[in-house]
């Protein structure tokens, strides 16, 4: 498989799932929408229009597409030729670029639905309660859902990364200890209130805080996305893709 062909098949697939995504999402924001008419016609009046539904649908999309390639296509690529960096490389680039069209996607069929209901119960093409209404707005949207996107992306490339080099039971036990731990440091920082509970809770504020805040979401992105090319680089093809601690104990002995 030659580089354009592994550029060709990385894109096909995702635009085949994402199709699939593409056309949940209409579905859903389409029964939104016929909630709004069913409520003017009933009460007369327009209440909260969200499409949370489908936002939630394709942040998960986006999720799940990173842990699947990671785990799963990158090890079908390398059972054809092991070229670990082209993989990776196109993987990731393509993936990122991917995640932002779907966010813009999502926000179009948002604005397009609610200048659709305009257009129904007034008769004018303007969005109904879209909340964007100044230019300078709409663009801070569009960069909170594509930062948020890459995020997600992030997270789900590690995490399948994680379970492509460790023990399924190591990986899940690693990943579950993340918000056991957090939990645990809020309920004692609820509960005992000491100096050393209210630093530990102080010291996850800082790091889970800034996730959900501008730039901050590209940094903690392009981290993960690090992080899993380190367990990925070396990997081996998919007989022994769990054997991170032995490939490591390998490589010391060498």
């Amino acid at each position: 498989m030659n580089q354009n062909q592994v550029v060709k098949v990385i894109i096909e697939q995702w635009i085949r799932r994402s199709g699939f995504v593409i056309v949940g999402m209409i579905l859903i924001i389409i029964l939104d929408c016929m909630q709004v008419f069913k409520q003017y016609i009933t009460n007369g009046v327009i209440g909260d229009i969200s499409f949370y539904r489908a936002y939630l649908l394709i942040l998960g999309f986006i999720f799940l597409q990173g842990m699947i390639q990671s785990y799963h296509d990158y090890s079908g690529y390398l059972g054809i030729r092991a070229q670990r960096k082209e993989y990776l490389m196109y993987m990731l680039l393509i993936g990122v670029i991917g995640t932002i069209g779907l966010m813009i996607v999502i926000f179009d069929l948002d604005i397009v639905a609610r200048k659709c209901i305009g257009i129904v119960i007034y008769h004018k093409w303007q969005a109904i309660d879209s909340g964007h209404n100044k230019m300078e707005e709409l663009y801070t949207s569009i960069k909170f859902l594509w930062r948020t996107g890459i995020l997600l992306y992030g997270i789900g490339f590690f995490t399948g990364a994680l379970f492509y080099r460790l023990r399924k039971v190591v990986a899940l036990a690693l990943i579950i200890s993340v918000p056991v731990i957090v939990m645990g440091i809020v309920i004692l920082e609820i509960t005992v209130q000491n100096p050393i509970t209210k630093s530990l809770f102080n010291l996850i504020s800082v790091l889970i805080v800034p996730a959900l805040e501008g730039r901050r979401q590209l940094t903690y992105g392009g981290v993960l996305i690090g992080g899993a090319i380190l367990l990925l680089r070396h990997a081996p093809t998919n007989r022994y893709k769990h054997d991170l601690m032995q490939d490591f104990y390998r490589r010391m002995d060498e």
